[in-house]
């Protein structure tokens, strides 16, 4: 993913393996319940990631008023977080959707399919952690 900012700056994250195909090892089908609690465990997730960004942008934010360090380094600590923030911002749109698949479901033991699910974000990494350990049951 990019997205160019103001300044010209792009900000690039790409966790697809290099369309290299694998194995999918993801079962056809996930039951709401279980995507639910991925769902939850994927939200502390991204707020434990929001408290360290915090700490690291207030970090910043102290060494620039204190005059600390040197600018390239400041802007490249900064750089760094920014792209943080944007991964986790990505990643909370993709919770997001998800969350929404699940409330326009009837019964907390339907079946989604993994594509389903898959079409809630482009993140691989997020999409493995959402299906991670799902057993496949009966179709």
């Amino acid at each position: 993913m990019h997205r160019k900012g103001r300044g010209g700056i792009v900000m690039l994250f790409d966790d697809d393996p290099g369309g290299v195909s694998t194995p999918d090892p993801m079962p056809p089908h996930v039951t709401a319940d279980a995507l639910l609690a991925a769902c939850a465990h994927e939200a502390a997730g991204q707020a434990q990631a929001l408290h360290r960004l915090d700490a690291a942008l207030g970090r910043a934010v102290a060494m620039a008023r204190n005059g600390m360090g040197d600018g390239a380094a400041l802007i490249a600590a900064l750089t760094a977080d920014l792209q943080n923030a944007d991964r986790l911002r990505q990643e909370a749109e993709g919770l997001a959707r998800a969350l929404n698949l699940l409330a326009t479901v009837q019964m907390r033991d339907h079946r989604l399919t993994v594509d389903q699910v898959r079409g809630c974000t482009p993140f691989v990494a997020l999409q493995r952690r959402l299906l991670a350990g799902q057993g496949a049951g009966p179709s």
